[in-house]
C-alpha cells in the first residue's frame, strides 16, 4: 500500500461528501491507497454518508466509530490502522484541488528517493496566519513518524506533532503549488470555536 489517508470526522454531514468526491475523483494510475475514517462522537449522519458513498467505489476504506472528542486521538487510531508507506491526514471538511493531486504528490515523494515528508501550499477563503503547523499540509513516510503520536489537547495538537517531527533529521521537500482547500472560515468548526473564544481554553464537552 502506497498511501493511507486518515480523516478524523466530527459532525460533518454537510461537508464530508465534498471531501470524498474530491478523493474519489483522483486519477491514481499505479498508486495504491486506503482511506481511514475515524468518526469521533458524531451525532449526525456523517458515518452514514461515508458508508453510502464509499460502498459505491472500489477504494479500500475503513470506518471506525469512537468517542474521544479529540482529533489528535482519532488520528492516532488511524495511524495504528494504516498500512500505507506514506500517511496523509486530511480534514473531512476540506477537499483536494484537482483530480491529479495524489498522483502528482506521490510521484514527487517516490522520485526524490522516497522523501521523509513533503510540504505543499494550500488555498483558503480567508487565512490570517502562516499555517506551517497544519498537519494536512504534509505527507509523511510512516516509518519516519515512527512511534510519534498526537496529544489529546485541542486546539494545537498539530503544533506539537509538527514541531516535534521537524526536529528529526530528514530528507524533505517543499513545493509552492496549492493542492488543498482549507475550508476556513467555517461556522461551527473547531477553529471557529477557538477563535471566537479568543484562543482561551474551550470546554469541548459542551461544544
Amino acid at each position: 500500500m502506497d498511501l493511507s489517508i486518515i480523516i478524523p470526522c466530527y459532525n460533518l454531514e454537510f461537508y464530508i461528501a465534498k471531501c470524498l468526491r474530491s478523493i474519489i475523483a483522483q486519477k491514481l494510475n499505479d498508486i495504491t491507497t486506503e482511506l481511514i475514517f475515524i468518526c469521533d462522537s458524531c451525532t449526525d449522519k456523517t458515518a452514514e454518508i461515508i458508508t453510502n458513498m464509499m460502498e459505491e467505489t472500489t477504494l479500500n476504506w475503513t470506518l471506525k466509530i469512537v468517542s474521544h472528542r479529540s482529533s489528535g486521538l482519532s488520528r492516532n487510531i488511524g495511524l495504528d490502522l494504516a498500512r500505507g508507506d506514506y500517511i496523509w491526514f486530511i480534514d473531512g471538511d476540506d477537499w483536494l484541488l484537482g483530480d491529479g493531486t495524489i498522483q502528482t504528490l506521490m510521484t514527487i515523494l517516490f522520485q526524490d528517493n522516497r522523501l521523509d515528508y513533503l510540504k505543499f501550499d494550500f488555498q483558503s477563503q480567508k487565512f490570517t496566519w502562516k499555517g506551517d503547523v497544519m498537519v494536512w499540509r504534509y505527507i509523511f513516510k510512516k516509518s519516519f513518524i515512527g512511534d510519534l503520536r498526537f496529544s489529546s489537547k485541542m486546539p494545537a495538537e498539530d503544533d506539537d506533532f509538527i514541531n516535534t517531527i521537524k526536529k528529526k533529521p530528514s530528507k524533505n521537500k517543499e513545493i509552492k503549488t496549492c493542492y488543498y482547500w482549507y475550508n476556513h472560515p467555517r461556522e461551527g468548526s473547531i477553529m471557529d470555536t477557538v477563535i471566537k473564544n479568543k484562543w482561551k481554553p474551550v470546554d469541548w464537552s459542551k461544544v
